[in-house]
Formats: structure tokens, sequence, C-alpha cells
């Protein structure tokens, strides 16, 4: 049998590599940029001509290269970039796998010209026309580098006719540089086109800059309509600029996502950005959003794709919900904010058939909550008033019941009884139109919850979202992602399938089933134990409105208050 197996010579290994990393005149202003970039460039002038096919030239002020350095540049796996295996777990640069110059010089003309500082002589590479070896040779250049690639794809013709037309290259380049002039603010950009100045960007660090930079980019329209962003979490950071629902487009245009300064397209970060908006925008409508993630270079693999725009993360579970969390709560105080402003409390439309509500700028979402009638009142009491101003709260005894004094009397207050018609009250006023703040769990909270139809999945999402419960519920398992503060310590899955049972029992009346949350609800044996004295005074003095309060105080006699206090904690 003759022989099978041959090593590849290496144009050839050359040219697979450049099928992967190049596909267009875009990619390759993509990795010239990343090196750009990578080498501390503060000014970089990209000069194109008929879209890239014929002529690409990116110049920069970064630290160049010395001879030596320039003569291994166009070589494969070629790198100032790592140096060991173990680099590559914490990679912080743009760059890293060598391939990127190779891979253009092996299907197009290339020539690099460089001055590192420190160096008298500027140098230029090149090939000559079907020469195999590159020639080295003293040139003019400031400090900085400059690589031209011309007559793309003309070693490898059959590429050029999977290309577009000139404009449509043209336009994917600039598209790319749009998204590179977004990744960091302190370098400027200058774009020209046939020796046509199409865009120019100055370097800047203050946010006026960077509003600058982002509407020259997205557009006026698209500033005046976001909000700025910035979380923290676990070392993670999240920052920039996120479109209100209202402002949406027909496709995924202005859309820029970066991890670490890098471009990145990421199925898990594109999903829990698209779940932040879940019910909020329209089928078919797409957000817009301008978005930095800072992470820790080892929780994530950047060594996934030759393109370099896929990640992984090492808990991508967490990075997830986080990002869920966090865009969604901005987006709920955001559109709480543009209600205030617009002084239109809540939309008079009810929703009948559908889980989400819609605004008063008719955008649906989980962030407001419905009125079910036009003559309820919200009671907003005057707290200069508070008829519990002068109560003093001396003591904790059994857990929840404390002792109060008020002028010569003394009392037990129960505090469990007191939360949970705090609780009872809140929410009722919750259902009939008063905003009730809650966030999305970082980490969702799951509770059995089988034996019942999914046809009742309706009738659980019409009374739980307006208390600011979002929820999933398949295979018996019910999975909450959003719960207002006040329920998160005693829910369980109790108060659900009471809730259920009492929900489906009744039709407009709400009593039965809010009792039904509030009687379950389980708090931790020293869950008012662990608050400061001043947390419970002020609990005591927020629920100073609340229907029939005074019924959770026992008045005593100071001997009754003696036999007591051996039990408490002063």
């Amino acid at each position: 049998m003759s022989k099978k197996i041959y090593v590849l010579p290496p144009m050839v290994a050359n040219l697979i590599a450049a099928g992967e990393v190049i596909e267009r005149p875009a990619s390759v202003v993509k990795e010239l940029l990343e090196n750009s970039l990578d080498a501390k460039a503060r000014r970089i002038q990209i000069d194109v001509e008929k879209g890239g096919l014929q002529l690409i030239r990116v110049r920069d002020d970064g630290v160049g290269m010395i001879k030596d350095d320039l003569m291994l540049a166009p070589e494969p796996h070629a790198t100032s970039k790592i140096k060991t295996a173990q680099d590559l777990e914490r990679i912080d640069t743009l760059g890293f796998r060598g391939e990127a110059l190779a891979s253009i010089d092996s299907i197009a003309h290339l020539a690099i010209t460089s001055l590192a500082e420190g160096e008298q002589t500027a140098w230029k590479l090149y090939r000559r026309v079907d020469a195999k070896e590159y020639t080295l040779e003293p040139a003019a250049h400031p400090i900085g580098t400059t690589v031209e690639v011309s007559e793309l794809f003309c070693y490898a013709p059959v590429r050029r006719k999977f290309l577009r037309s000139e404009k449509t290259e043209y336009l994917a380049l600039e598209d790319t540089v749009k998204r590179m002039m977004l990744s960091t603010f302190d370098v400027g950009f200058v774009l020209r086109h046939n020796q046509r100045l199409v865009a120019q960007v100055r370097a800047g660090q203050g946010e006026a800059d960077q509003d600058k930079r982002v509407a020259a980019v997205c557009g006026d329209t698209f500033v005046k309509n976001a909000l700025h962003l910035e979380s923290h979490y676990e070392g993670m950071q999240l920052w920039g600029w996120l479109g209100l629902p209202g402002f949406h487009r027909s496709q995924s245009d202005l859309q820029y996502l970066y991890i670490n300064g890098r471009i990145v397209k990421d199925k898990i970060l594109n999903h829990a950005i698209r779940a932040a908006y879940l019910d909020s925008i329209e089928e078919g409508r797409y957000p817009c959003y301008v978005l930095y993630l800072t992470i820790d270079p080892e929780a994530i693999d950047v060594n996934v794709h030759p393109t370099k725009q896929e990640v992984r993360f090492t808990d991508s579970r967490l990075v997830h919900e986080w990002l869920v969390m966090t865009l969604r709560n901005a987006l709920q105080e955001a559109a709480q904010v543009k209600i205030a402003v617009d002084g239109e409390p809540f939309a008079e439309h009810v929703v009948e058939e559908e889980s989400m509500v819609v605004s008063a700028d008719h955008q649906p979402h989980y962030a407001t909550f419905p009125r079910l009638s036009t003559n309820h009142t919200v009671y907003a009491p005057a707290f200069e008033d508070n008829p519990h101003s002068t109560d003093e709260i001396l003591a904790l005894c059994h857990q929840h019941y404390a002792l109060l004094k008020r002028g010569d009397q003394v009392g037990w207050l129960d505090f469990q009884k007191c939360h949970q018609k705090n609780v009872y009250d809140r929410l009722l006023r919750a259902f009939r139109g008063e905003p009730l703040k809650a966030q999305w769990l970082l980490l969702p909270q799951t509770y059995p919850f089988s034996g019942y139809d999914v046809s009742t999945k309706f009738i659980v999402q019409q009374k739980l979202v307006p208390l600011g419960i979002v929820f999933d519920w398949e295979d018996g398992i019910l999975t909450v992602r959003q719960l207002p503060a006040l329920l998160r310590d005693g829910l369980n899955s109790a108060v659900f399938t009471a809730f259920l049972n009492a929900a489906l029992s009744e039709t407009e009346e709400s009593t039965p089933w809010l009792n039904a949350i509030v009687d379950h609800l389980q708090w931790p044996a020293d869950y008012f134990k662990k608050m400061s004295f001043e947390g419970l005074r002020k609990l005591w003095s927020e629920v100073a409105y609340v229907p029939g309060i005074e019924a959770c105080i026992r008045w005593v006699t100071l001997e009754d208050v003696q036999q007591e206090m051996n039990e408490c904690t002063v």
C-alpha cells in the first residue's frame, strides 16, 4: 500500500489558517487594529481603497518593533503576547495566537514598516511578487507601525469569488472600525475610504468624551434614549449604555458587547441581555446597548475560536444570572423614574390575557403594576404625623415579642403579626396599583410544585406578576427569578400551594389568596432577633398606618413585664 499521509507545505497550512481567520477585508482590519491596541497605540489611522479589496493601511503610534522582531512578525505562530502554556490561562491582550500576519501574508501582499522607541532607524519588511524570502530595508517612519495589505486574496482567487460587492464589503469593514472605536475611549481613530475622510474620533476618558464617541458611532438618539449603567459583583464589573425598552430597532445593528475590551459574540451573554428585556420588547424587535464586562482573565477562556470573538466562562451560570438581574433592575428603576417624571403613575390599560403589564409608554414589562379599578386611591401618609414616632422599643423577648413603651404605658408588641399585617397591606396596595420594589435574584429559588395542570399557570401569573414575583414553571419545579424584598426571607413551597388553592376557589376578591400567602410565610426563628433595635424601631414606624396594626400590641402592667424580663434580651 502506498503512503497516504503527508505533512502539508507551510504555504498550504497558512492558507487553511487564513480561511479561519481572514474571511473578508473587515477581518483584516480587525486583526490589525487589535495589534495596534496591544502595542499601546494612542492614535490609529485606517486608509482603505475599494472597500479594502485593493488596499488596507493601518498606521499607529504604538511602541513599534525593532529590526529582529520585525523579521519574525509574519512568521506562523510568532507572537509577543504569550510565551508559555500557563500564559493561555490569563490572557490580557486582544491578540495572542500569532496567526494573523502569517495568514494575511499567505493571501495578499503584505508590507510592515516600524520604528521602536530608542532606535535610530525604521525598517520596512515586505516580500517581492513571487519571491519566497522577505526583503528588509531602512525606511523613514515615526515611532509606531504601519501595515499595508494590498490585492487581498490575490494568492487565493477562489476565496475572492465569495466576496460581496465593494460597497457591501466596505460597510462590513466600517462596522468593524466602529466596534473598535467603542472598545477603548483613550485611543483616537481616523478612517478614510478612497482618500475621503469618513470618521474621526478623538481620544478622551471623561463622561462627556465617552458620550460624544458613543453618539458619533450609535447616534444622538441612542444616547438620549439610553441609561448609564455601572454594577460590581464578585470581582466583575458591568458598565455602559443600556437602551430603554421604548427605543428598539428592527435589526441588531446597535448591539455592542465587550469583555475586557474584546469584541465578543457570546450566546450566554446575548441570552442574558435578551432575558433582561423579556416581554418589554415585542418579538422581532431588538434592544440597543453598548456594554462592557470586566472580569478576571483567569475566569474566562478566550482560546476558543480563531477569530477570538467567542469566550467560555468558568462559571457561566453566575455570569448569566448576574447580568439578567443587573440589567432587569436597571430597566425597572429607569421605568419608575420615567413614570414619576411623566406624571402618569400607571397605565389605565389592564391586561386580561397576558402575564405582563403595559407601562405608560406602551412598552410591556414586569417592572410596573396594573391598576384594578380607577376609583382606588393609594393612601400616602405624612410621616411627620406618625402616631408611633414617640414609641420606644426597650427589649426583644421570645424571638419576636418586643417590649414597647408609649408614654406611661408598656405592652408586648408581636413583631411577627406586625410584619404579617405589613406584608399583607403592601401586597394589597401593590395589587391595586402602588409600586412594590422588587429585585431579580442572582441565584433563582426553586420549589417543588407538582400536581397541578399547566393550564393553571395563567392564574398564577395573573396574580403574582403584579406583586413583583416573576417565575418559570416546568416539570413540577417552580423557579422564582424576581421577588419583592419583603417576601424573600419567608418564601417556601407551602406559600405557592396555599396561594393556588385559594386563588382557584375565588373570583375577583383578593383577600383569600393574599391571606394564603401571608399565613404561610415562614421567617427564620431568629429573623427579628438579628435586627438591630434601630431596625425594629424603623419597622414599627413604617407600619403606623396599616389597618388594625394596634391589635399587635397587648398592653400589660409593670408586674407582668417583670415576670417576663428574665427571658428577654435587653
